[in-house]
């Protein structure tokens, strides 16, 4: 990519979403990333070097996601924190695993909920289609 987003004047135009991002509170780019990204105009230095060195700013600000199984160390994540909502899940017992309903979507034990799961797909896409 010749041009910058910065460059292009699109603020907002992407979406992070990282799994397994325990990391984060020690990745000095990514703090830097999350840090200046939470308002319209936040933007961090990169050094181009498709067409020889140059530096360029970047636009940070944009939707982001972080899953973990674990917070890091609180102390190294405050100013993150400050600017995240968190949400703590818990393990349950299943029913039925999804992968096996897809699976065996011919077995008459699953198809039932194979033909759920197609319907919930479909109106999803009709739902996605609509709200473009």
């Amino acid at each position: 990519m010749s041009d910058s987003i910065a460059d292009s004047g699109n603020k907002g135009q992407c979406c992070i979403a990282e799994d397994e991002a325990e990391d984060m509170a020690y990745d000095k780019d990514k703090n830097n990333v999350i840090k200046t990204g939470y308002a319209s105009g936040g933007s961090v230095p990169k050094i181009e070097l498709e067409g020889g060195r140059r530096q360029d700013s970047w636009f940070t600000y944009c939707h982001k996601w972080f899953a973990m199984e674990e917070l890091p160390d609180s102390r190294k994540m405050k100013a993150i924190l400050d600017r995240s909502l968190v949400y703590k899940f818990i393990v349950g017992e299943v029913l039925y695993n999804i992968k096996d309903i897809i699976r065996d979507a011919g077995d008459p034990k699953y198809k039932p909920l194979y033909e759920e799961l197609i319907h919930i797909r479909k109106l999803l896409l009709c739902f996605r289609t609509v709200a473009l």
